[in-house]
């Protein structure tokens, strides 16, 4: 038996407005997000002819980067939520 050695981790989709009742309702101890959005540039390909496996790839001309002000926003909330 596993015991307390597995968490969950609650993933996919976590957004501002959303995560304090997340915790809350499902009393989860850790978020997994991107915080990510998109930003004109180069997309970073590792392999030149394979497309990224990602339905949500950018578009050519952009690319996605982690937010560090969606991050903080997530925080935020959070603490809000809890204090």
């Amino acid at each position: 038996a596993a015991g307390d050695r597995i968490e969950v981790i609650a993933a996919g989709g976590i957004r501002t407005g959303c995560t304090a009742d997340l915790v809350r309702k499902t009393a989860v101890h850790w978020l997994h997000l991107s915080a990510r959005r998109n930003t004109p540039g180069p997309s970073r390909v590792l392999s030149p002819g394979v497309a990224p496996g990602s339905a949500t790839s950018a578009a050519a001309g952009q690319r996605w980067i982690t937010d560090p002000a969606l991050v903080e926003e997530l925080r935020s909330e959070l603490d809000r939520k809890a204090g």
